[in-house]
């Protein structure tokens, strides 16, 4: 996620009944719900047109279907798709191990991300969780070395230097000829937000070994809320996987809700973090809901987020009006200018306003 960070890029979208049956069936507990899950999306999903949020998710399905003993007549497509997504993981798990290796030889401190880290701590068996979306996050300290080493052995990344990719952006995604790409992180703090998120992760980081190679994983309330902000805020439409992690996160481990609200505060998504945590309570894990209402519902909510829960929350038929522009530019703005000193955030809003303005009219002139 290169350049300035903005929360309200994308709006989210919530599973649709087919996917909320397949989700079921792989999440709830009591066998008779589960199966009857099964039974609805079965009816009511051809696997030849199965969606790609749904397919992220089947080999999770298939272990659920090995545990309960449930016989289908489509048990071998759906091991079949579980097998493909296996071979896929066996092939990436090579690249990133690597990787991770060449980072341990330089003594560059690691945290692993995503599904190797989940699939490992979380579910029910690595299998059951793709690594495809693993990230590798370095301290920012390191970053520029960790670039630059990585790229004497062949980790081609944005051709613009170390220090300046450091300096303008938060990742950047690496390309091997032979062990394929991993997304590279040196901070997980959206601009506006509070940098002592990134040392709060760090400074709790747990130690984990990766394939023989050391290196660290989130602590499951972190790993939580990782997945909430970059699935629920993030993610492509209609996106299943976080729900799974977010959820298998929340009844494997306590999650301490006191810094949760306090890290979401920090990174400016309170608001979102209450949508998300009703949802995920209301839905699949009532303790979830009992438990993280209270202490995200006593936190304060700045400007700047009930600003982007707004323009969050509109239809993608109002994305090109002027209510909707002056809102992702005035949070665009409050990014800029969170730090500065009341007088000037004040003084400089009126060019914000011309700014945007003109932009206005530029583009009525390009629409006639």
């Amino acid at each position: 996620m290169g350049g300035p960070y903005i929360t309200v890029i994308r709006r989210r979208v919530w599973p649709n009944h087919a996917q909320m049956l397949l989700l079921g069936f792989c999440l709830k507990g009591e066998r008779e719900a589960v199966i009857q899950c099964w039974k609805e999306w079965r009816e009511c999903v051809d696997l030849d047109d199965l969606d790609h949020s749904s397919f992220q998710i089947m080999s999770l399905a298939y272990v659920r279907l090995v545990e309960l003993g449930i016989a289908d007549a489509e048990s071998g497509r759906i091991k079949g798709i579980h097998r493909y997504r296996w071979t896929q993981d066996q092939v990436a798990r090579r690249g990133k191990r690597e990787l991770l290796m060449l980072l341990q030889r330089g003594r560059i401190p690691t945290i692993l991300l995503g599904g190797a880290a989940l699939g490992a701590t979380v579910y029910p068996e690595p299998a059951a969780r793709t690594i495809a979306d693993t990230e590798v996050m370095v301290p920012v300290a390191r970053a520029v070395e960790a670039l630059r080493k990585l790229a004497e052995e062949g980790w081609i990344g944005q051709q613009l230097g170390s220090a300046r990719i450091v300096e303008v952006s938060s990742s950047t995604q690496l390309v091997h000829s032979i062990h394929g790409q991993v997304c590279l992180h040196w901070s997980r703090v959206p601009r506006g937000g509070d940098a002592s998120v990134v040392e709060a992760y760090w400074r709790t980081a747990e130690a984990f070994e990766y394939d023989g190679v050391e290196t660290h994983v989130l602590r499951p309330t972190d790993q939580f809320l990782h997945g909430c902000r970059c699935g629920g805020l993030q993610s492509s439409e209609h996106d299943l996987q976080w729900i799974a992690d977010c959820v298998l996160i929340a009844r494997q481990y306590p999650i301490d809700w006191a810094r949760l609200a306090d890290l979401s505060d920090k990174l400016q998504m309170t608001l979102h973090m209450r949508q998300t945590v009703a949802y995920l309570g209301e839905h699949f894990e009532n303790s979830i809901r009992e438990s993280g209402i209270g202490k995200l519902g006593q936190v304060p909510v700045t400007l700047k987020n009930r600003i982007e829960y707004f323009v969050a929350g509109r239809p993608d038929s109002k994305r090109h009006d002027l209510t909707h522009k002056f809102c992702i530019a005035a949070c665009r703005y409050l990014e800029l200018k969170w730090s500065a000193r009341l007088g000037q955030f004040f003084r400089d809003f009126p060019r914000l306003i011309r700014l945007l303005y003109h932009q206005m009219k530029r583009q009525s002139k390009q629409e006639v």
